[in-house]
């Protein structure tokens, strides 16, 4: 493992963003399936404004989380190739990046493709949230302020901020770590 606790990186054994991204997916539609089918059967029949609302969501409404943690993933999965082969970065240094040795490139386009990676994992991680809070929202439909899901919202803001946070720092670290080499001979 290096300095920067990349355990996935290019020569790890073992890619532990792969993995926690591909369980957090993959759980995420196994339990979402297996209690969508299984509503209780005492469920009571809430009243509206127009009249009696559905106990539980459609098909389409219960995996509109799953397929959005799909989108993501894609998504996230189709930009870390490219984030590998770009060459030039324009970060807030006096030496412009492609001044860089190859080597410090090469680790700042790692570092920016494995947030982004962890940052889909945080996201998935958010959208179970709020898949549980709709299948607790179809266990006890009573309307009312403990209906948000004030949990899974907090998450989804406060999880992403710090990750954000924690990658600028290292970020800024490794950029001013190499204009440092840069400007040795």
């Amino acid at each position: 493992m290096s300095r920067w606790g990349s355990g996935d990186g290019p020569g790890a054994s073992v890619p532990w963003v792969h993995l926690v991204n591909a369980v957090l997916l993959v759980g995420l539609w196994a339990w979402s399936w297996a209690v969508f089918p299984a509503p209780p059967a005492h469920l009571p029949e809430p009243i509206g404004p127009g009249g009696p609302l559905e106990a539980a969501p459609s098909l389409g409404k219960w995996l509109a989380l799953p397929i959005t943690a799909a989108a993501l993933s894609l998504g996230s999965y189709g930009l870390v190739p490219l984030i590998r082969r770009t060459r030039h970065f324009n970060l807030p240094t006096a030496t412009p990046i492609t001044e860089f040795r190859p080597e410090d490139q090469a680790r700042i386009r790692h570092l920016t493709a494995r947030y982004l990676l962890w940052m889909n994992a945080i996201l998935i991680g958010g959208l179970w949230l709020l898949q549980i809070h709709q299948r607790a929202a179809v266990l006890d439909p009573s309307p009312g302020p403990e209906r948000v899901p004030a949990l899974a919202i907090l998450y989804l803001v406060v999880a992403p901020a710090i990750a954000s946070l924690f990658f600028l720092s290292t970020i800024t670290h490794l950029a001013r770590e190499a204009e440092q080499r840069a400007r040795r001979p």
